[in-house]
């Protein structure tokens, strides 16, 4: 809602080349080349940033590179951030340009399906009506005509299906805004305008989709049947063989990707993460209160409040916050190889406490003891990457482009998920310190309740700043926003997709069933049970279910192992996910033709022989 000058908030800001504290923005003039721009601009930070590395660290800046630390400059268009990004900082949140393909992926799957469906059941039909084409070749029509007319049948069909298809989504939009946080408007206009791409996609779709049906029913030999020899009775049961295989190899493969992506979602939401995140927030102190005596004032009086069990005032927390780069290395190093790149937070006593941090050897920090002025608590990743086989009271050197000191661990605390589960727990380092961000608070009771007595203490000492706070457990949640919202979608696609497949086959089965009625009256005639002529029509669409999930297993594997791969820790690909998910579609498909296949096998052979 405004803007000032950075130069009104300078005093606040070390501007100089180590600084990272401004998102930046520049417009090229028209024509400019970004490559010869990135140049010049590394040119301009290998002059000035190597210097400072060298004068900082007291190493030569070649030693830093060799530890595979770099710093350079390159440009963004400001149109790839939001999709394409994926930087540690980001302004906000970004969108996730691997969900957007994936939707798109499940909804074309869909279709695919769907324009199965509508090949099998129209070749599936092909004898009913073999005996109109014939009568229309008699008086006749060419072939040409013939499939003419048919590829016109489906395109009117695909067309009406897209009727149907705007006006749901019209009707579900305002949801699924709701549901993703977005503001997406359905508009027919556009560059090139909307409805005229549906329209090109029905008409391309309902043709691509009746092209083969076309070609069947259009090559019938009028005399055979019109004689009703049953020449294409069986038609091309192999294709319609393929074609059910296919689309119940691509269902079964999204159940079982839409198992594992909910089995890693349920994993990292539930996972213990080192820490107590749940009654804990925090408080930002803002800008003009950070360096206020009353923050003081305002620590002093939550911790009146019977709902408030203790607090901890740092910047430095998980899953949000800023973030302080240094380098740690034992006094004893033979090369920079033996540094590490570690994070440093400054944080007061009692923040173990307040966080929950589980403490494993030595002692936390005392305000009483002098000598803690240069005192370090490390986490696990710290020492493993210093390889410090007894940690607690080593002498360290920790430096960045503010100086170097000489830090002794006092103690050792549990490693903690202070980032995304997709990044790796890194090094980490605790000193004691004052830092003027934000507050941790730990309390009992509900959030609400702790949130309104916070609220109640801001507003008497906060000198009309607005009140901020987040509780922790909500923050985690958020880092999952994007992965919770496409499992849904996914789940919702899934089971459409799911649902189109089951449809087909039922549309199928009955036909196949119908087809066969006078075999299962001449098969029960002849002492055949209802369970022998059930397994009989059961047993050829369990064969094809079955290879359909040995071609879905590894294309599963495939696609679920390629999404895993962003977490950095993640649940094994258990063979339970993938069993699990064939015996579904094996249910699911016996649920499906079951219906007609008993009532067919139960009826009586009379109705169906009295006319043979």
């Amino acid at each position: 809602d405004f803007i000032m000058s950075v130069m009104y908030q300078d005093s606040r800001y070390t501007m100089d080349w180590l600084s990272l504290n401004s998102y930046t923005y520049l417009k090229l003039k028209e024509g400019a080349s970004v490559p010869f721009v990135e140049s010049k601009m590394n040119e301009a930070l290998s002059s000035f940033v190597a210097p400072l590395i060298e004068s900082s660290l007291q190493i030569p800046a070649t030693d830093v590179n060799k530890n595979g630390n770099r710093a350079s400059f390159y440009l963004q268009p400001l149109t790839d951030i939001h999709l394409k990004s994926n930087l540690d900082r980001e302004l906000n949140p970004n969108g996730n340009l691997a969900a957007v393909r994936t939707i798109s992926w499940i909804g074309l799957i869909v279709l695919i399906i769907a324009a199965i469906n509508f090949v099998n059941l129209s070749t599936a039909r092909a004898s009913i009506r073999g005996k109109e084409v014939g009568v229309r070749k008699v008086l006749g029509s060419k072939r040409k005509q013939l499939i003419s007319q048919f590829l016109f049948e489906s395109s009117v069909y695909s067309f009406l299906s897209m009727i149907i298809a705007v006006g749901l989504v019209l009707l579900i939009l305002p949801y699924f805004n709701q549901f993703a946080g977005k503001e997406i408007v359905f508009s027919l206009g556009g560059t090139p305008p909307l409805w005229l791409l549906l329209l090109g996609v029905s008409i391309v779709l309902g043709m691509a989709a009746g092209f083969y049906p076309a070609l069947v029913l259009s090559r019938f030999n009028p005399a055979k049947t019109l004689k009703g020899q049953g020449e294409l009775r069986s038609g091309k049961s192999w294709l319609r063989s393929v074609l059910v295989v296919a689309q119940f190899s691509i269902s079964t493969t999204l159940i079982i990707v839409t198992l594992i992506v909910n089995g890693q979602l349920n994993f990292v939401l539930d996972q213990s993460l080192g820490f107590d995140k749940d009654q804990l927030m925090t408080i930002d102190l803002m800008d003009l209160n950070r360096y206020n005596p009353n923050s003081t004032i305002i620590r002093d009086e939550l911790l009146k409040n019977p709902n408030i069990e203790s607090i901890s005032q740092s910047g430095f927390v998980p899953v949000s916050g800023s973030r302080s780069e240094y380098f740690l290395e034992r006094l004893d190093k033979t090369s920079m190889d033996e540094s590490v790149n570690i994070q440093g937070w400054p944080v007061q006593e009692d923040y173990l406490q307040t966080l929950g941090l589980q403490l494993l050897d030595g002692r936390n920090f005392s305000a009483t003891m002098a000598s803690d002025s240069n005192a370090v608590i490390i986490n696990e990743s710290t020492a493993k990457n210093l390889q410090l086989a007894d940690p607690v009271g080593q002498k360290l050197k920790m430096s960045n482009s503010r100086g170097t000191d000489i830090v002794t661990v006092v103690g050792v605390i549990k490693d903690f998920h202070y980032a995304s589960m997709k990044e790796r727990i890194k090094p980490l380092v605790l000193y004691q310190g004052y830092s003027p961000w934000s507050i941790s608070v730990r309390f009992n009771g509900t959030a609400s309740d702790a949130l309104m007595a916070a609220n109640s203490v801001w507003e008497n000492h906060a000198g009309g700043q607005p009140f901020v706070a987040f509780v922790v457990s909500d923050q985690y949640a958020s880092l999952y926003k994007t992965e919770r919202q496409m499992k849904t979608l996914v789940n919702a696609f899934s089971g459409l997709a799911v649902c189109v497949a089951a449809l087909g086959l039922i549309g199928l089965a009955t036909f196949m069933v119908e087809q066969r009625k006078k075999e299962i009256g001449i098969r029960k005639v002849l002492g055949a049970s209802v369970a022998q002529l059930f397994v009989s029509l059961l047993k050829g669409f369990t064969l094809l279910i079955g290879i359909s999930c040995l071609i879905a297993v590894p294309l599963a594997y495939y696609t679920a192992n390629n999404w895993l791969e962003a977490f950095a820790y993640r649940i094994p690909l258990s063979p339970m996910f993938f069993i699990g998910a064939s015996l579904m579609m094996l249910v699911l498909a016996w649920i499906t033709v079951s219906y007609r296949s008993i009532s067919v096998a139960r009826s009586n052979p009379v109705n169906v022989l009295r006319s043979e």
